[in-house]
């Protein structure tokens, strides 16, 4: 925007800004996995979670545990009861001396059937464990934090433009195009996977969101997988197209195995990326007398658009455009044109 408005002394600073981000970007990239991942604000880990203590109902727990580093805490509550009062927990790292932290009843946040907290400190040992206030039937449980999950958000640097050539042909390769990890005939899914026999989990995890598709989409068009970008876009009109079939109705969200519409009817979220469409089509409507052409069609059909008397017919090797007043245009060049009349 700075740049557009031609605020040169702001420019200075943003760009300081964007190379301070890019570098801490980089430097949570994976190698063996092919992706950016998630790491801890304080120490800079990115920890598998694991399970500490479960209790049910309130009691002390004396876990006398130390970690190898620093690590931060996940409190989850489980219950069948959303309006369960939540208990308040008391963490010391030793157990002779005062809590380092208290989580109390109004700190949650509702997640999945239960709630849960995220400790503001990290833990090289801990000591001891009181849960007040809990029901009996109630179950609390402490784990580490996990900065091992995958979801649609880690491609947002390929949007951004972040990585090198190397870096985003492994991104798309071995992580979006992977079927065990985020290849899925309906889209991106939120998450790459998903725990077996929890229909609630599944209905999070392999939720599609045509945003967050989108950005990606944008990026695979950034580095010039305009093909691989066309067979993103394929995937979401093919949920899109099945659910107006049968329900009448865009949603908000997609399953990615089924393409069953989710969340609320007629979501704004949910409509088809028309944009997107025209963007990865190569073509780009100006007014009804200027088109911009680019490249070729990636689609294994024709595609024609009709704009204010204007008709753009893309095939695969050519482009007719015929303007309201009956004259017509061919184009065969795949470099960047703009046709006007």
């Amino acid at each position: 925007m700075a740049e557009h408005l031609e605020r040169h002394d702001a420019l200075i600073l943003l760009h300081e800004q964007a190379a301070k981000l890019r570098t801490s970007v980089e430097s949570t990239w994976q190698p063996r996995t092919g992706l950016y991942h998630y790491r801890d604000r304080a120490t800079g880990l990115s920890l598998a979670g694991k399970m500490l203590v479960k209790q049910q109902g309130s009691g002390t727990i004396l876990p006398k545990l130390k970690f190898e580093q620093p690590i931060r805490l996940l409190i989850e509550v489980q219950t069948q009861n959303p309006t369960a009062k939540r208990p308040e927990i008391r963490i010391h790292q030793l157990a002779s001396k005062a809590a380092d932290e208290v989580v109390k009843s109004g700190d949650y946040q509702w997640h999945n059937r239960g709630s849960v907290f995220t400790t503001q400190n990290v833990y090289s040992k801990l000591g001891k464990i009181s849960v007040r206030g809990l029901n009996d039937e109630d179950t609390v449980i402490i784990s580490t934090l996990d900065f091992t999950t995958e979801d649609h958000t880690l491609f947002m640097p390929l949007w951004a433009g972040i990585p090198d050539e190397q870096h985003a042909q492994m991104m798309i390769g071995r992580a979006l195009l992977d079927a065990s990890r985020f290849y899925r005939p309906f889209g991106v899914p939120a998450c790459a996977a998903f725990p077996l026999n929890q229909l609630e989990a599944e209905a999070v995890s392999q939720a599609v969101h045509l945003p967050w598709n989108l950005f990606i989409a944008e990026g695979l068009l950034r580095y010039g997988f305009r093909s691989d970008a066309a067979r993103l876009v394929a995937h979401l009109m093919t949920g899109i197209v099945q659910n107006l079939k049968q329900n009448h109705a865009f949603y908000a969200r997609y399953h990615a195995e089924n393409g069953t519409g989710m969340g609320e009817r007629n979501s704004l979220h949910g409509l088809a990326p028309v944009d997107l469409f025209l963007r990865v089509l190569g073509v780009e409507i100006l007014s009804s007398t200027r088109v911009k052409l680019e490249g070729t069609n990636p689609f294994p059909w024709n595609v024609t658009i009709h704009y204010r008397g204007l008709k753009v017919t893309r095939a695969q090797q050519k482009t007719e455009v015929v303007f309201a007043n009956g004259k017509s245009v061919t184009v065969t060049d795949i470099e960047p044109i703009i046709v006007s009349l």
